[in-house]
């Protein structure tokens, strides 16, 4: 993942970046070509122009022809869509080399989204770049959903939503509690025993889409039913590691000790982790999260491989 800056034309209420990330000056041109020059000698075969709003740069295209020119075979941007509901611009990303969007949408709800993303008008920009997107085969389209106390009763409802829309691949993301979420924790958070019900009755709607990705989850919130679907990819610290590697802005958010046990700085491994089954995968539970409610959360922890 490359990421290209902080400017951005939303101001969500959950985004972990701000407002820390906005000491950090957006990239040139230059410096970007430097990044994905070094990436492209390591044969790294994917590039996703992040942010901040990568749609904002006047250079985007130019990039994204930069990096299909020196190799890379996907080219993705990780964006809020906005922009992309015009169709030129859209083509014209298309035309430069992308083949890969992942947006986010918080919710099949105006209100909620639009409250989220503190921009009005917000949503019915995502959902129109959704739509013109869905019309290009050339496009592998995801789109993300934050779980947060203001969405998370209606996940499911959402999922029919993007699965009505035409959308493939959802991915549905914790929250981090850094920058505003940090802030703003008390308001947004979810209770793991709550939080759980609404992750496991997605698993009647996880079949009509050809990937639901979760991220970021404590796998004890899944049960064995959900956990196992086939349709269903968990990305806990273990595969955060593995499958993304971060240019541009290093926060030093993973790591990886002794023994193989991967480690998440915003987590913490408590005593109930020691008997789970993926005590060395997952990072444990969120610290602002332990400090508000205590270190007996009320989960069921998975004491031997749920594929049993």
């Amino acid at each position: 993942m490359v990421v290209t800056g902080f400017t951005c034309n939303n101001n969500c209420v959950l985004c972990s970046l701000r407002p820390q990330a906005l000491i950090h000056n957006n990239k040139s041109t230059q410096e970007i070509e430097a990044m994905l020059t070094s990436a492209a000698k390591e044969d790294l075969s994917a590039a996703e122009f992040t942010g901040g709003e990568p749609t904002l740069r006047k250079d985007l295209c130019h990039l994204i022809r930069y990096a299909k020119n020196i190799g890379f075979r996907n080219i993705a941007i990780g964006t809020n869509g906005r922009l992309l509901s015009y169709k030129d611009f859209l083509n014209d990303l298309i035309d430069a080399g992308l083949n890969q969007i992942t947006l986010t949408l918080f919710s099949h709800k105006e209100l909620i989204h639009d409250s989220i993303t503190r921009t009005p008008g917000s949503f019915k920009q995502t959902v129109a770049a959704i739509n013109n997107i869905v019309q290009k085969p050339s496009i592998q389209l995801s789109v993300n959903t934050v779980a947060c106390q203001l969405n998370y009763k209606l996940l499911d409802e959402t999922g029919i939503f993007l699965y009505q829309a035409g959308v493939k691949h959802w991915g549905v993301l914790d929250l981090i509690p850094f920058g505003n979420a940090d802030k703003l924790y008390m308001s947004l958070v979810v209770k793991l025993d709550e939080l759980s019900i609404a992750l496991n009755k997605l698993e009647n709607i996880v079949g009509y889409f050809r990937s639901v990705s979760f991220f970021d989850f404590p796998h004890c919130l899944l049960n064995k039913k959900t956990r196992n679907h086939p349709n269903i990819i968990f990305f806990d610290a273990q595969e955060r590691v593995h499958t993304f590697k971060q240019i541009g802005y290093r926060p030093a958010r993973f790591s990886v000790e002794e023994k193989d046990v991967y480690s998440d700085v915003h987590k913490r491994r408590i005593t109930i982790c020691e008997n789970c089954y993926y005590n060395k995968n997952c990072a444990g539970f969120w610290q602002n999260y332990l400090r508000l409610y205590g270190e007996s959360p009320k989960v069921q922890i998975i004491k031997k491989s749920p594929k049993i």
